[in-house]
């Protein structure tokens, strides 16, 4: 018997991995998934995405076996349904029937990575800003999307490696590239080089109708300029609420938005002056609270008690509303119990290598410092007091070397140790926790009343839940590409991506709403899902096939028979079942 190891088969093609085929006198049996791929399709469609795309984008190279249209639409669906890598995007379409991905059978073995990068160059090259623009008035005007107010984000998208080349900016097809650079990691990496993802969605629905990115040292409040007149050329008017979190609440992005005509809602930072103002008057002598709203809480037996604290102005004149929230209050309360046990859990540890006979802090200044490190990290400096104390440690060694004897001298030496004594201070505990449960908010809108400026930046999340999906439903990061300009390319499809999960999501409940219904069957064991996520709608088709029978040349073509709950979901989203066919 040999001992030589069977060779190893060799890969499979993406052409090769197209269908599983089965063949018997004349009868041939061909079967392609078709998932959830129609209902992508169907939203395509209504987003006219390859017609703008092929407005914008240059005309077909003939030496191209597949157009750099289809490729990109292509990278959309496979963003949407499964998130291969680019150089698995031909495997991944090869299990499909081409008809169903607007491709012919040639086109789909061509489908490689090094066609996907080339139409990733293509579509850096095109105005691209201006192609997402014509989609969003289309979406907008299709679906009905009220934009009367936006909200407004960003988050870093880390990079794994040096990108040495991409630290500054390059030149290429006529345009800038991004720099790929250390920056505010939202991800708490700040090991890592990052890009920023800066996206604004509608408040309805949370579909996103505005996207771009940016270098990974640019901080947010240098962003809000640029997008908030990109969205007032997007709607036409300067009307809409734009709501975003702390960064715009500088005097700079205030007054040009005011100075504008529009209108904005955020949250006053920390570091403003009215906030200490405010802060330190709750210690002295906090304000009659009046309520107004009461929200109940799921899984909660009390309510969130929702008031008023005081209404002033800010530098620059704005109505400065600070909101009491009494579910606040509690998780403020539990944070601040939390960041303490963490301190004192930290310090005892400190504490434990100062007494260690081979400790590495025997100075001052390193301990000093590194105890306020844990302070500081933890926002306890004026909650834990910590005092360090010197140990004079007395110890005596012989003047010289050797086998001591009667006669031998020793030396008196004397080494400093150091130790520590923290405790919690409660009365400093019992003044911040007057604080508790305050945020203020800012709009320059007078018309609308503090409620209602609470109630604009309570939707704030929605834009925070798209970023959650991207980096986990898509796994946007890390990023596997190597130049900047491609990055910014995907970082385009990924958008594009994004906005039809938001509108299947929005349109599946919508239908709910049209139809009377409070839930669907779409969890296992068919239980009840009051709020659908496209995921979960998408997941439920994952098993449906297409089939083609072939009879000595008479092809009959069938596809999976759809269950009840499937036709529920198409009814919901007025995608008729024809689709599947």
């Amino acid at each position: 018997m040999s001992n030589r190891k069977p060779p190893r088969p060799k890969a499979k093609r993406a052409h090769e991995l197209e269908s599983k085929i089965a063949r018997a006198d004349g009868i041939e049996l061909t079967s392609h998934r078709l998932g959830a791929l129609p209902i992508v399709n169907e939203l395509l469609r209504r987003m006219k995405l390859e017609e703008t795309l092929s407005a914008y984008l240059p005309r077909r190279d003939a030496r191209s076996k597949v157009s750099t249209v289809a490729v990109l639409m292509t990278m959309v669906r496979n963003i949407v349904l499964a998130r291969e890598p680019t150089y698995g995007v031909g495997e991944w379409a090869a299990q499909f029937a081409p008809e169903a991905l607007g491709l012919r059978k040639p086109e789909c073995a061509a489908l490689n990575d090094d066609r996907v990068g080339r139409a990733l160059d293509q579509l850096f090259g095109a105005d691209y800003e201006s192609a997402l623009l014509t989609m969003a008035r289309h979406i907008i005007e299709e679906f009905a999307i009220d934009t009367s107010q936006l909200h407004n984000d960003s988050t870093s998208v880390r990079f794994c490696g040096k990108y040495a080349d991409a630290a500054e900016p390059q030149h290429v097809f006529g345009k800038k590239t991004l720099e790929i650079r250390r920056g505010h990691s939202k991800d708490h990496r700040p090991d890592l080089k990052q890009l920023l993802f800066i996206l604004t969605v509608a408040r309805d629905g949370g579909v996103p109708i505005h996207f771009t990115p940016a270098s990974g040292n640019i901080t947010d409040d240098q962003t809000h300029k640029a997008t908030w007149d990109m969205l007032r050329s997007l709607l036409g008017h300067p009307g809409f609420l734009y709501v975003a979190d702390c960064k715009l609440a500088t005097k700079d992005n205030l007054r040009y938005i005011d100075g504008q005509g529009g209108r904005f809602v955020t949250v006053l930072p920390r570091s403003r002056k009215e906030d200490d103002k405010f802060r330190r008057r709750l210690r002295e002598d906090p304000p009659e609270l009046k309520r107004l709203a009461v929200r109940p809480l799921e899984g909660h037996e009390s309510p969130d008690i929702i008031s008023l604290g005081e209404t002033t102005l800010t530098a620059e004149g704005f109505p400065l509303h600070w909101i009491h929230s009494s579910r606040k209050e509690e998780l403020d309360r539990a944070a601040r119990i939390e960041r303490v046990n963490d301190t004192l859990a930290e310090l005892r540890d400190l504490r434990a290598k100062l007494a260690s006979p081979r400790t590495r802090y025997r100075d001052r200044g390193r301990i000093e410092k590194k105890v306020g490190k844990i302070l500081d990290g933890h926002r306890t400096r004026r909650l834990v007091p910590v005092q360090i104390y010197t140990i004079e440690e007395e110890r005596f060694r012989q003047a010289r070397p050797g086998r001591p004897t009667r006669e031998t001298q020793y030396v008196r030496v004397v080494r400093e140790r150091f130790d520590l004594v923290s405790d919690i201070d409660n009365e400093e505990i019992a003044a911040e926790a007057l604080e508790d449960g305050y945020f203020p908010l800012v709009s320059n809108d007078h018309a609308l009343s503090p409620l209602e400026v609470y109630h604009a930046y309570k939707k704030q999340p929605r834009v925070e839940k798209r970023f959650s999906q991207l980096k986990s439903h898509y796994n946007i990061a890390p990023v596997f590409l190597e130049l900047p300009h491609r990055i910014e390319a995907i970082f385009c499809l990924y958008f594009i991506a994004m906005t039809v999960q938001a509108l299947i999501e929005r349109e599946a409940r919508r239908g709910m709403e049209r139809h009377g219904l409070t839930s669907l069957p779409i969890y296992p064991e068919s239980r009840a899902c009051e709020a659908p996520s496209t995921r979960r709608l998408l997941r439920l088709f994952r098993n449906v096939q297409r089939h083609v029978l072939d009879t000595n040349g008479t092809k009959t073509v069938f596809n999976t028979k759809l269950s009840e709950a499937q036709r529920t979901i198409l009814r919901m989203l007025n995608i008729p079942p024809s689709r599947f066919e």
